[in-house]
């Protein structure tokens, strides 16, 4: 009976009509809605169009058939046409795991972030002068499970701060059936040389130089 009697009371002591309303007051914050995409240098490295996903759905039961198959649509960039015959460049990812195992290596933490610098004009493929943290850069950008070189042990070998392993990686540089049947054969990439021979002290902006660019899958 109160609550009935209530608002009529009010709008009438007021003076202020029942069906009135108070604007809100200002809010502190406002936002901004930024629709550009993070510029990414493989589009211009591999002379390529970037596309954005608009759909994305499993077509199959892959409980019962144990397999996955994807309808992807795409939105066609302004002014681009397909023909038969082009190529769909998909970019992929590294996993958080390997990730974070490459950051520990050279003690970072996957959320620091970092700012590359080109030293000189050659085409860069990873960004340069943008703000990203190295999860980021790691994630989306360097090749990060390939088959480490006899030149990449040569420079881990330069870099090794004790004799006995500097002597190893110098054997396992300059024997080519050693190489082949200790690093070539199961495939030991440049971080798994770094955990098996830790006086190596590669710096991290070496090793992003040494690393290939994540390379796109064609379909």
């Amino acid at each position: 009976d109160w609550k009935r009697t209530l608002w009529a009371s009010l709008s009438q002591e007021l003076g202020v009509p029942l069906n009135s309303s108070v604007a809100p007051a200002e809010p502190l914050y406002s936002m901004e809605v930024l629709e550009e995409l993070h510029p990414n240098p493989f589009a211009e490295v591999y002379e390529a169009t970037p596309m954005v996903v608009v759909d994305n759905r499993e077509l199959q039961d892959t409980e019962a058939s144990g397999r996955s198959t994807r309808h992807i649509e795409l939105a066609m960039p302004e002014g681009s046409t397909y023909m038969a015959g082009d190529h769909l460049g998909v970019i992929p990812k590294n996993s958080p795991a390997l990730v974070a195992r490459v950051a520990a290596a050279f003690g970072l933490n996957p959320e620091i972030r970092i700012k590359l610098h080109k030293r000189h004009s050659a085409t860069a493929a990873l960004p340069t002068d943008k703000i990203l943290s190295v999860g980021t850069l790691l994630t989306h950008y360097v090749e990060l499970q390939e088959v480490a070189t006899r030149h990449h042990l040569e420079i881990l070998a330069g870099y090794t701060e004790t004799t006995a392993e500097k002597k190893k990686l110098e054997a396992l540089a300059g024997d080519a059936e050693r190489y082949a049947r200790e690093v070539q054969g199961p495939r030991k990439s440049i971080v798994d040389l770094l955990e098996e021979f830790p006086a190596a002290r590669l710096p991290f902006a070496h090793y992003l130089q040494l690393a290939s660019a994540l390379k796109p899958r064609y379909y």
